[in-house]
């Protein structure tokens, strides 16, 4: 079962990245070299399901923060440097992306974002 939706979530991922989810310009480089990473790694065997599904909602926390820096007009500078101070590792990157995302929308909580249904980035769109 688990294997099933991980293979159809890499198709799905394969045929969604000629689609841009962001204007390039606007895209940071911590996002782009995330996406190439995720990307690099759908052809491995091997890959851990637990990674890509950490990487896909990396990537989701990502593209949601792109836009609502690009809307509020801000550098990026903030999101970029706790995203550097995650060394890394998938779950401290999940976390620094989702506290960012908090101040950024100003909600408590990531579901309280995703039930406000103002996502300017959907998951449809990411895979």
């Amino acid at each position: 079962m688990a294997s099933a939706l991980l293979h159809r979530l890499r198709q799905h991922y394969r045929a969604a990245q000629r689609r841009p989810i962001a204007q390039a310009a606007r895209e940071p480089a911590w996002y782009i070299a995330h996406r190439r990473l995720l990307q690099a790694n759908l052809a491995r065997r091997d890959a851990d399901p637990l990674w890509f599904g950490q990487a896909l909602y990396i990537q989701f926390l990502g593209a949601q923060i792109v836009a609502l820096e690009h809307a509020l007009g801000d550098d990026g500078e903030e999101t970029a440097r706790r995203y550097a101070a995650a060394r890394g590792r998938s779950a401290w990157q999940i976390i620094a992306l989702a506290k960012r995302l908090c101040v950024l929308a100003q909600v408590p909580s990531v579901g309280v974002y995703v039930q406000s249904g103002r996502l300017p980035t959907s998951w449809a769109q990411l895979l």
